[in-house]
C-alpha cells in the first residue's frame, strides 16, 4: 500500500514554507524544516526535538521523510573506496560511492587534501544511453531519480560514514543532464541545505550539448566534466 502523505526531502525552503501553510502552521515552519532535513539529515519528526509536540503530530498525520535504505556495502582493501547499494521506495536499486583522499599517510597527513570525502551519486534507474565504457546503460532505462532521492543518497552516505561529504559527484548510475531539474534542484539543496559549496559538486555527463549551454544560460555555477569516451588522443579531440 502507497504512503499518500507528502514526501518532504526534496523540497526547497519556499516549498516547505507552503506546506507548512496549508497544514495550518505559520511560514517560519519551513525553514525549521529545511534545517532538520538537510543540515541535520533527520529521518523522522521525533528526533526534530526542539518543534513542539501538536506541530510534529500533524507533520505525522500530512507528511513523511522520504530515504533510501541501504542494502549493500563493499569496501576496496587497496584504496578504501566504497560502494553503496540502495533501495528506493518503490523497491528499484541504484549505487552510490564513497570516495575518501588519495593519500591517507605519510607527508600528506596534514594536507587539505585528507579532510576530502567525495560521493558519486546516482541520478537515475538504469541509462538510456549505451556507452561503451559503461556498465550501466547494459541495465536499460529504468526511471529518473527525484531531487529527494539523489540528496538521500548524499544523506545517507553522510550517516553510513560518520563523516562530513566535501565533495559530490554526478556520476553514479545514469546520465545527469538527461534529469536535468532535478539534478539542478539537487544540486541547490545541497549547497544551500545540506553545505557542500558549488566550487564542490561536479555533473559528469557523457556530452550533453543541450543542457550544457541551458547550464551557461542559466548560469549555474557548479562544475562540468565530460567525458571522452576514446583512448586515441586524435579521436578525443574531435569528440
Amino acid at each position: 500500500m502507497s504512503d499518500e502523505r507528502t514526501n518532504l526531502l526534496g523540497m526547497t525552503k519556499e516549498e516547505l514554507s507552503a506546506f507548512a501553510r496549508g497544514i495550518g502552521e505559520a511560514p517560519y515552519r519551513g525553514s525549521q524544516l529545511y534545517h532538520w532535513l538537510y543540515a541535520g539529515g533527520a529521518t523522522s519528526f521525533a528526533s526534530m526535538t526542539d518543534l513542539g509536540k501538536p506541530f510534529r503530530s500533524r507533520l505525522e498525520d500530512a507528511a513523511r521523510i522520504g530515504v533510501v535504505a541501504l542494502r549493500a556495502r563493499r569496501r576496496s582493501e587497496q584504496d578504501g573506496t566504497e560502494k553503496l547499494l540502495f533501495s528506493l521506495e518503490d523497491g528499484l536499486q541504484i549505487e552510490s560511492v564513497l570516495i575518501p583522499p588519495a593519500f591517507r599517510d605519510g607527508d600528506a597527513a596534514g594536507d587539505e587534501e585528507q579532510k576530502r570525502l567525495t560521493m558519486c551519486v546516482s541520478t537515475q534507474v538504469g541509462c538510456p544511453l549505451d556507452c561503451a565504457f559503461c556498465a550501466t546503460g547494459t541495465m536499460g532505462f529504468g526511471r529518473n531519480l527525484t531531487a529527494g532521492e539523489i540528496v538521500a543518497q548524499v544523506l545517507a552516505g553522510r550517516r553510513e560514514s560518520g563523516k562530513k561529504i566535501t565533495n559530490v559527484v554526478f556520476m553514479g548510475m545514469g546520465e545527469p543532464l538527461l534529469n536535468y531539474d532535478a539534478v539542478m534542484k539537487a544540486a541547490g539543496l545541497l549547497t544551500t541545505g545540506v553545505g557542500i559549496t558549488a566550487r564542490r559538486i561536479t555533473v559528469s555527463t557523457a556530452g550533453r550539448v543541450e543542457e550544457i549551454r541551458r547550464m551557461a544560460d542559466e548560469k549555474q555555477r557548479i562544475n562540468l566534466a565530460v567525458s571522452l569516451h576514446s583512448a586515441v588522443d586524435e579521436t578525443r579531440t574531435q569528440l
